[in-house]
């Protein structure tokens, strides 16, 4: 085996912030992969995780975690992951990211910067637990990811929840922005998929209204991811198929055959960006339905990793909110199987000529009434709107989306009016 680098420094606070690093290094030797490099200054931690099936399967597993019990203003975290040429790396969490309120807007916000590089044939899995806004928080961070060429594999999963619920702290923060960029350095210097997204307690009256408490967001790339996306289209085909269904039940739906039923309060989307590069989102009342999806959509990787990821978060087969109190609740958790997924492809019998003309000639196409009210009409059927304070917010929701697509669009458009009449 190669030597491994262990560097942890702990010291106490040089100052009233601190600024956590991490650096981590994976690399294929004697037919599996070692962590050559674990590196951290507190608050960050890096936490290998020894297990013979992990190696066995050829990959590594690490975990992320903290000194603390979460980042308060001014913290900052700088972590840089680097998987060589054929290895199989897995990071993981701890627990949720907390991130506490910000008193002092002259202070700087709670920062975090991730760079990640994965060489040829090598596989990346980034599998978070969700970053927790607390109430009058704020939070920036800032993610890179450099595959080699097609042959590089990611999974990357980044998401957040509304705060600590049972504390009544919904989506209370201050300010939250991420901005995630991913680039194949053998297609172009350009990124390409730019994703950001901003928010504060105005824009996030839509998602008070929805009643979604987080918000997941899964960029896949290579052989390996693509196995992902088609598991995520299969969720958001089922999910699909639920809200527009003309009867609407209030028990969740079981993705079969795999026993796991999830809440009514899940939306799943995923956007194919190139041939082998997805990008998806899940929004859900609660953290336990997306992890019940990640679970299910990354379980075909366990042979390569050796552990499925997020099996220790799924704490029951059934959901809580939803179907426990029903009358033909099972009598005890039954053993999820090691099964495969064979959900309907993306492009399956889809040729490139008759993809637009379903989108043409599909009754819900937004034209006429429904394209100038946004929606409204299906909003009152399905029941998200039942009053004049529903929709009031779901305006108010609305114009602050149309805002944020159009306002740059004008900002040039008066821009170039402005030098032409020069």
């Amino acid at each position: 085996r190669l030597p491994t680098t262990m560097s942890i420094k702990a010291s106490p606070r040089a100052s009233t912030f601190q600024k956590g690093i991490a650096r981590l290094v994976a690399q294929k030797t004697a037919g599996s992969t070692a962590l050559t490099e674990v590196a951290h200054q507190s608050p960050t931690r890096l936490l290998p995780l020894r297990s013979s099936l992990v190696n066995q399967a050829g990959a590594a597993l690490c975990a992320v975690g903290g000194y603390g019990g979460g980042m308060v203003q001014g913290d900052s975290n700088k972590i840089s992951v680097d998987v060589k040429p054929n290895a199989r790396l897995g990071v993981i969490s701890q627990g949720a990211n907390r991130v506490y309120k910000s008193s002092n807007e002259d202070i700087p916000s709670t920062h975090t910067e991730m760079n990640a590089s994965v060489r040829r044939n090598g596989f990346l899995v980034m599998a978070p637990d969700p970053c927790a806004l607390f109430s009058e928080s704020r939070y920036k961070q800032d993610i890179r990811i450099e595959l080699e060429d097609e042959t590089s594999s990611l999974v990357w999963i980044d998401w957040f929840s509304a705060g600590r619920l049972s504390q009544g702290e919904r989506w209370k923060f201050h300010d939250f922005t991420s901005s995630t960029n991913l680039y194949r350095r053998s297609t172009s210097d350009a990124p390409i998929i730019r994703d950001g997204l901003r928010m504060d307690s105005r824009s996030s009256l839509y998602y008070q209204w929805y009643e979604t408490n987080a918000i997941c967001s899964v960029f896949l790339a290579g052989p390996e991811g693509a196995e992902v996306a088609k598991n995520l289209s299969s969720w958001s085909s089922q999910v699909t198929s639920r809200y527009t269904s003309l009867e609407e039940k209030e028990r969740g739906f079981e993705l079969n055959p795999y026993g796991l039923s999830t809440n009514s309060k899940l939306l799943v989307g995923v956007s194919k960006i190139e041939n082998d590069m997805y990008m998806a989102r899940i929004a859900a009342s609660s953290n336990e339905d997306i992890y019940r999806v990640l679970y299910s959509s990354l379980l075909p990787l366990s042979e390569k990793f050796g552990v499925p990821f997020y099996h220790g978060r799924i704490s029951s087969s059934v959901n809580l909110h939803n179907v426990m109190n029903s009358s033909d609740a099972p009598a005890s958790r039954p053993t999820l199987p090691s099964f495969s997924l064979t959900p309907k492809s993306i492009d399956e019998g889809l040729s490139s000529t008759s993809w637009p003309a379903f989108m043409l000639a599909d009754s819900s196409l937004p034209t006429g009434s429904f394209a100038y009210s946004s929606g409204l009409e299906v909003a009152y059927q399905m029941g998200f709107v039942k009053g004049p304070k529903d929709v009031e917010d779901f305006v108010l929701a609305a114009t602050q989306s149309t805002l944020q697509q159009q306002l740059g669009f004008i900002y040039q458009s008066h821009g170039l009016a402005k030098l032409s009449d020069d």
